[in-house]
């Protein structure tokens, strides 16, 4: 079993992914990150390691860019 100091809350690990707590608490649902209860107070923990694999998938992945449009009136066309 992981040391309580191997696991990140909810607000950490949105925080580490730069999402909203609730994007987390949708992946968890979704099976895209597994989380425990804290034994005391009920709280999702998530293991570090899973974030960081996570964050690597996220930031690795290519970022599509949106065709520009082409602005009326831009460099002096219509």
């Amino acid at each position: 079993m992981p040391l309580i100091s191997e696991f990140m809350l909810v607000s950490e690990a949105a925080q580490c992914l730069g999402v909203t707590a609730g994007t987390v608490r949708n992946w968890v649902e979704a099976g895209r990150l597994r989380a425990k209860r804290h034994p005391m107070n009920g709280y999702r923990m998530l293991l570090k390691t899973d974030i960081l694999a996570l964050a690597r998938d996220i930031y690795a992945m290519p970022i599509k860019t949106a065709a520009k449009k082409r602005i009326p009136g831009k460099n002096g066309r219509s």
